[in-house]
C-alpha cells in the first residue's frame, strides 16, 4: 500500500486537502480526527436525598442493607450513642446550672448575715454616740452592699469581660 492519502471515495487525495485518518488505537479521554485531536466531554450526574427523620426510609436502609450487609445495625447503634452522649451533655449541664445555684445561694445568704451584722454594729456605734463611725458604715458600706446584691453586679461594671471601659 502506498503513503499516499486517499478520501473516503477512496481516492487520492489532492495536494493541501485534509483527509480525516482514524488513529486505530486512540489514547483515552481524545478521538483522533484528521490530524487533530478533540478532548472527549464527559458529563458526571449526581443524586442527592435529603431525610426528614435521623434514618432513611425502610426501602433505603434494604437497599443500603443489600449493597452493604449490617447496615441497619450501624445505623441504629449510632442513632444510639447520639443519643447517649446527648442525655450525658444534658445531665452534666444540669449539675453545673445546680452548683451555680447553690453558690449563688450561698453567696447571698453570707452577704445578708455581713449585712445584717453591720446594721447591728450601726446601730450599737450610734447608741455609744460615734455617731460619724455609724454614718460611714450604715451609709457607704452598708449601701454598697445592698446594690451590689439586688442588683447583682458593681455598678459601673459590664457583665461583658471583652468591655474596655471596665477596670
Amino acid at each position: 500500500m502506498s503513503d499516499v492519502p486517499v478520501d473516503d471515495d477512496g481516492d487520492e487525495a489532492a495536494e493541501g486537502e485534509i483527509v480525516p485518518k482514524t488513529d486505530p488505537s486512540p489514547q483515552s479521554g481524545t478521538a483522533a480526527v484528521g490530524t487533530v485531536q478533540r478532548p472527549q466531554i464527559s458529563v458526571a450526574i449526581g443524586v442527592s436525598a435529603t431525610y426528614a427523620s435521623d434514618l432513611p426510609p425502610a426501602l433505603e436502609v434494604a437497599r443500603l442493607d443489600q449493597i452493604q450487609p449490617g447496615t441497619l445495625d450501624r445505623l441504629l447503634k449510632l442513632k444510639e450513642s447520639v443519643a447517649i452522649q446527648a442525655v450525658s451533655e444534658q445531665t452534666h449541664r444540669h449539675e453545673l446550672e445546680t452548683k451555680d445555684s447553690d453558690l449563688r445561694t450561698r453567696g447571698q445568704f453570707i452577704a445578708a448575715s455581713a449585712f445584717f451584722a453591720g446594721l447591728v454594729g450601726t446601730v450599737i456605734l450610734a447608741l455609744a454616740h460615734h455617731d460619724g463611725v455609724a454614718k460611714v458604715i450604715g451609709g457607704a458600706t452598708l449601701l454598697g452592699v445592698v446594690v451590689v446584691f439586688v442588683t447583682g453586679r458593681v455598678i459601673g461594671k459590664s457583665d461583658d469581660p471583652t468591655d474596655p471601659t471596665d477596670n
